[in-house]
């Protein structure tokens, strides 16, 4: 039966402020396998989007760990797994003009014209102005790194070996459909779109 993780990249800056930008996935058993260890997952889904995820993130952000965890409906209890990062982003930081709030959006979109089929994640911003453009829209550098990260939380891969190895891959996942008992409630991403707009994100103007 396939397992349904939100992977969080769980961050924060020199203010104590967090950046927890988010994924979800699926897994898809072969016939005879087993779930993975989702410790195993989340050491994957790094794998595959960790360095390209740095490369969009300011060195004002560390990222402590990738959190994964099952998405189930009470009372049941999901699994949960981590990958260990204790690194900071890669992309040079600048002048450190831009507050932290100021959240770069990357749309996801899937081929089920639904609202509830779309899904997007809030990255961080690169604390530069100068990735700030006159006309208030994100640098064409700054855009790049983000379209690298996100080619890469749009592929499949595989965890384990054949001929039982699973293949995950990134979905959009309903919770209102889910608690609703309605089916499909996940939805395989097919693409997505890098706003150039900048986006403001109150949760990200005090720490916790």
């Amino acid at each position: 039966m396939a397992r349904v993780y939100k992977a969080t990249f769980m961050c924060h800056d020199g203010g104590g402020i967090l950046y927890e930008p988010g994924l979800h996935y699926q897994t898809d058993l072969s016939a005879g396998g087993s779930e993975p260890d989702p410790d195993d997952i989340a050491n994957a889904i790094w794998g595959e989007v960790g360095i390209p995820f740095q490369q969009a993130t300011a060195t004002a952000i560390f990222c402590d760990e990738l959190v994964v965890t099952e998405q189930v409906l009470p009372p049941a209890i999901g699994v949960g797994g981590a990958h260990p990062v204790g690194s900071g982003g890669l992309l040079a930081l600048g002048d450190t003009k831009l507050p932290g709030a100021m959240a770069a959006l990357i749309s996801w979109h899937t081929n089920v014209h639904s609202r509830s089929a779309r899904g997007h994640t809030f990255m961080p911003n690169p604390f530069n102005s100068l990735d700030l453009a006159a006309n208030g829209v994100w640098s064409t550098t700054f855009l790049a790194q983000l379209t690298g990260f996100a080619n890469a939380a749009i592929s499949h891969f595989a965890v384990g070996s054949a001929p039982f190895e699973t293949t995950v891959r990134p979905i959009i996942y309903s919770r209102t459909r889910h608690v609703r008992g309605q089916t499909p409630f996940t939805f395989e991403v097919s693409g997505y779109t890098v706003r150039s707009q900048p986006h403001w994100l109150r949760s990200r103007t005090t720490a916790p």
